[in-house]
């Protein structure tokens, strides 16, 4: 067989496994999937949200992109070198991209496409946000004119309002329970409540207490603050509720908070002593003989305020309280990076199976080429 053969031979064979192996190559793969980006106006109950409001994208209920707006009453922009809200992650193509705020979903959606850029005005309707819980920790919350957010644990109750849209976090909400830590200024009244919020809020509290023992006039809320135990302002104590045991006050930066009061007043007083007449000489026919009469003294009323023993454990803390952090649901999948623009779009390209395809056949023309040269040199 003569050498022309041979090469031709041999050419043919690497030819046809190269062009075997491109389908496993290139379509044996899903194409790449590009992000779809938005941006816009927000708008909550009619006003525009405050910096810092976060926007979360879901897709069947998983997060699949957030962004933090930067500016008011806007999430980010339609320039290249803009923030948006990349929502990206094995979607299908048309499927439902809903937008959240502190978990109130928006009044509009959006069907998924791979690669576009949308600007997409959303709105939202916030009711009164009611969380119940027997802790609170680490709670982002967006704040409007007219709606309150609503707290609940043991022994408390909170009214989180604002008088323009603003953002904060609810930092940490703990019953503490009898832990009074030292320097106690009376009797405890109530447990000891973390109260830890950060954001421009009007907070207004209602603590539960027990008026066993204790004089309910004397009764007042205390902050623990460097160390000691001070009474709020009397200008931030609303009302006290003597028939349920509920006092309500305003909220003002120090923590923990608890109720002290002082016990009833007694005053003890001894009877006094009756007078003491001396005895009568009688004689015959004579009159009756001098009488003594001794006056016991009145005595001073004392009085005395009873203290209960109060056994207290020294445990200092510092004001600023660590937090413990829920941990994240085992499901929820990896926040995707929230700055990005096209740019993105082609580093996923680059990497993408179509690209690895591509170079495999210019590899492979160049060993046949290479190898045909070889041969004819032979």
């Amino acid at each position: 067989m003569s050498t022309k053969i041979i090469r031709n031979e041999i050419e043919f064979c690497l030819i046809f496994l190269i062009f075997l192996s491109l389908p496993a190559l290139v379509f044996g793969q899903s194409s790449p999937e590009f992000p779809h980006l938005f941006y816009g106006t927000s708008k909550i109950n009619g006003a525009d949200t405050s910096t810092g409001t976060v926007i979360i994208a879901k897709v069947n209920g998983v997060e699949k992109g957030r962004i933090t707006s930067t500016e008011i009453g806007r999430y980010g922009g339609p320039s290249i070198n803009q923030n948006k809200l990349l929502v990206q992650g094995n979607i299908e193509e048309g499927a439902e991209i809903e937008f959240y705020i502190s978990g109130v979903k928006a009044n509009e959606v959006h069907s998924f496409k791979s690669g576009d850029v949308t600007e997409k005005d959303l709105t939202w309707n916030f009711p009164a946000i009611q969380i119940a819980q027997t802790s609170v920790y680490n709670e982002p919350i967006t704040c409007v004119p007219g709606i309150a957010t609503e707290v609940t644990i043991p022994g408390l109750e909170l009214n989180i309002s604002c008088d323009t849209s603003t953002t904060g976090t609810i930092n940490n909400i703990t019953n503490l329970g009898n832990t009074y830590f030292v320097g106690t200024p009376g009797t405890p009244a109530s447990n000891s409540i973390e109260i830890s919020i950060s954001g421009d809020f009007d907070v207004i509290a209602v603590m539960n207490y027990n008026d066993t023992g204790i004089d309910e006039s004397t009764i007042t809320v205390y902050k623990f603050v460097d160390g000691n135990w001070v009474p709020i302002s009397s200008d931030d104590i609303i009302s006290i509720d003597a028939v349920n045991n509920k006092i309500t006050f305003r909220v003002t930066p120090g923590t923990p908070h608890t109720v002290f009061g002082s016990s009833p007043t007694t005053i003890t007083t001894t009877p006094p002593v009756a007078a003491v007449a001396g005895g009568s000489n009688s004689g015959g026919g004579g009159g009756s003989g001098p009488v003594s009469t001794t006056t016991a003294p009145t005595p001073t009323p004392t009085t005395t305020n009873a203290q209960p023993n109060i056994t207290t454990t020294p445990s200092p803390i510092n004001e600023t309280i660590t937090t413990v952090q829920p941990s994240a649901p085992t499901n929820a999948p990896a926040t995707p990076t929230e700055p990005g623009n096209l740019i993105t779009g082609l580093v996923t390209f680059v990497s993408s199976p179509t690209a690895i395809g591509v170079i495999s056949i210019v590899i492979g023309v160049t060993i046949v080429f290479y190898i045909r040269k070889k041969i004819q040199n032979y």
